[in-house]
């Protein structure tokens, strides 16, 4: 859980990312459990389906609707389970050369710039 930033926004569940973070030689292996068991069942806790979306202010006159974007406030653990499954796939899109270097949008380390064509 060291890559949990503490200053995000509470979910619905309303758990603090920086209580959980403090929390997480306690609660590590309580989650470990909970997203094993998910990812053995393919069954996402109901809960972790819900969210809470919120207004986030952009700039220019606060009295504008369209100054205004979503913000979908989830839960910290599926948020966790969702980082620890992408991880694990791009490792393994980059240990076995699977994307093309054009495919850069997404990538950490890889910009615009230098990139080859696919053959």
């Amino acid at each position: 859980m060291t890559g949990l930033n503490p200053d995000k926004a509470q979910g619905p569940d309303e758990i603090s990312p920086r209580l959980l973070k403090k929390l997480h030689t306690e609660k590590a292996p309580n989650l470990t459990i909970m997203f094993q068991r998910s990812l053995d069942t393919g069954i996402v806790p109901k809960d972790w389906k819900h969210a809470r979306v919120t207004p986030a202010f952009k700039k220019g006159s606060k009295s504008k609707p369209s100054k205004y974007r979503p913000i979908t406030l989830t839960r910290i653990a599926s948020k966790l389970m969702g980082d620890i499954i992408l991880s694990n796939i791009m490792d393994y899109f980059d240990t076995h050369n699977i994307l093309c270097p054009q495919q850069h949008g997404f990538r950490s380390k890889h910009s615009l710039e230098k990139t080859k064509c696919c053959a």
